[in-house]
């Protein structure tokens, strides 16, 4: 069977044939234009052999699935270019593919795969904890429906994001930013939106042609992947992690193609959680290969999410802009609920829809301790699951954060019980931990204890892991990540992410 690429071989020599020497650029942007083909990103051209550039034209008409109406637009002017075409088939002589110049050859890829392949990755958004269903069980709501802008304040200094204050020079919306920042790091915390960004960024460009290819990643994955391989941690190895990735998932992606592309500024590096990294030393040197990655493709756009990070000089990419996630105000939280409606009742009518998301938004706005509460998505998309679950939210303030709790912890991933416990027993156990922890705080030395240190809280609940320091620790930190209900602050402290739920846990 002949391969894709020797079958568009096979067209792009029939078309020269067929051209008989006339200007194949011209011929080639008329066709093209004809049948809708973008060539925004064709490349230079300049020392390309004429068998080169028909050949990569074919291949961009076939990632974009226009390849039919190509050849039909090419079949108008030159009516035998459809006549006895080679077939998938059948053979094709190998000196067509002879012709062509490796390294030209290296550098076209079919892009078609690994769009379909991100498309999958990023096309939903899951929620758990929606109605009666297990906790390891979510309901998917497409993330181009349900995603709700994120606002960012510009401005910030080192110590009001060590602090989780966002208050800076000016509110503007985090696609705007994107629009006019080249290199951009977006601050928040867990729960403020970063990831669902990204992945609907990703989403939205890679239906676009026109617009870079979104290259969407762990940067946690890029340090395992690094440590497996023994490879050094320079721009080479964003390279090789998607070469990697492209073996395990047959997605077609090619080094030297990807390459080309980053230097052509033809990628869109999305670049997810810098402080999932294990040590300040690690992401420093992650920070230097950033920096050096934006020098070398020096027309890519990079965007790099975090949480807040310690002051330390190496903390942040040079050149890179820094901005926080806001708040969520009124609006914020009205975008939300109706699209969240709209999702939940698609066969409703317009005036049920707006009865419904209107008094959740109105329960929300009028009571105080709801209000104080719903600053970011985590916490909106809480009460909105909590108020379907019950149809409505509840009256009494520790009616309300448990069930708000109660929901984080339910919602958070299973893939790791702890202790070898049930899922519902992991439920319980986490939710003990908190407040074990609260408790403690409350009644430390010294008076009552907002921010703590890591190995601190660790060592207050190592009794309930069997004395091992270490294991408590680990739990820690990973409930810091998953839920929400902890926030790191600096490099070793973290505290519950409102006093609330502070003095709540504690209580219980």
């Amino acid at each position: 069977m002949v391969s894709k690429k020797d079958y568009l071989l096979s067209l792009a020599n029939r078309y020269l044939e067929c051209l008989g020497g006339s200007d194949i650029r011209a011929a080639l942007e008329i066709h093209a234009a004809n049948a809708e083909v973008n060539l925004k990103y064709l490349g230079n051209i300049s020392e390309m052999p004429a068998i080169t550039l028909a050949w990569k034209v074919f291949e961009m008409a076939h990632g974009q699935r226009k390849l039919d109406a190509f050849q039909e637009a090419i079949a108008s002017d030159f009516p035998g270019f459809l006549e006895n075409l080679v077939d998938r088939e059948s053979s094709i002589p190998t000196d067509i593919e002879a012709e062509i110049p490796q390294a030209h050859l290296a550098e076209a890829m079919d892009e078609s795969v690994y769009r379909d392949w991100l498309r999958s990755e990023v096309e939903y958004v899951d929620i758990r904890g929606i109605g009666e269903r297990p906790a390891d069980q979510a309901v998917v709501f497409p993330i181009l429906d349900l995603y709700t802008e994120l606002y960012v304040q510009t401005g910030l200094t080192n110590l009001d994001l060590e602090r989780g204050r966002i208050r800076g020079q000016r509110r503007i919306s985090l696609t705007e930013m994107v629009q006019s920042t080249r290199c951009l790091v977006i601050m928040g915390d867990p729960g403020s939106g970063k990831t669902t960004f990204l992945r609907f960024l990703a989403r939205k460009n890679v239906e676009d042609l026109s617009k870079p290819l979104p290259m969407y990643l762990r940067l946690i994955d890029v340090h395992e992947f690094a440590l497996e391989k023994q490879l050094p941690l320079d721009p080479n190895i964003l390279l090789n992690f998607y070469e990697e990735l492209s073996g395990k998932e047959n997605l077609q992606l090619r080094k030297t193609a990807l390459e080309r592309k980053a230097v052509d500024g033809e990628l869109l590096w999305l670049l997810d959680s810098l402080d999932e990294l294990p040590s300040a030393e690690v992401r420093e040197t992650f920070v230097s290969m950033l920096e050096k990655a934006a020098r070398r493709w020096k027309k890519c756009c990079f965007i790099l999410t975090s949480r807040p990070l310690p002051v330390k000089a190496k903390a942040i990419p040079i050149d890179f802009v820094r901005v926080g996630i806001d708040h969520w105000t009124e609006s914020d939280i009205k975008a939300f609920v109706q699209a969240w409606t709209r999702l939940l009742y698609p066969n409703s009518s317009e005036e049920r829809l707006r009865r419904h998301w209107g008094t959740l938004l109105a329960t929300i706005m009028e009571r105080a301790e709801l209000r104080s509460l719903a600053r970011n998505a985590v916490m909106v998309t809480a009460m909105a699951v909590v108020h379907y679950n019950d149809t409505r939210l509840p009256e009494g303030r520790a009616d309300l954060l448990e069930a708000l709790i109660y929901w984080l912890i339910r919602a958070r991933s299973h893939s790791k019980s702890h202790l070898g416990q049930s899922s519902l027993d992991v439920l319980k156990f986490v939710e003990r931990m908190y407040q074990e922890l609260a408790l403690a705080m409350l009644e430390a030395e010294g008076g009552r204890r907002r921010r703590v240190g890591l190995m601190w809280a660790a060592s207050e609940l190592s009794k309930n892991f069997s004395d091992d320091v270490d294991a408590a620790l680990d739990f820690l930190v990973q409930e810091e990540l998953e839920t929400g209900v902890l926030v790191r602050r600096g490099e070793g402290d973290i505290e519950f992410w409102h006093l609330s739920f502070l003095e709540y846990l504690a209580a219980k």
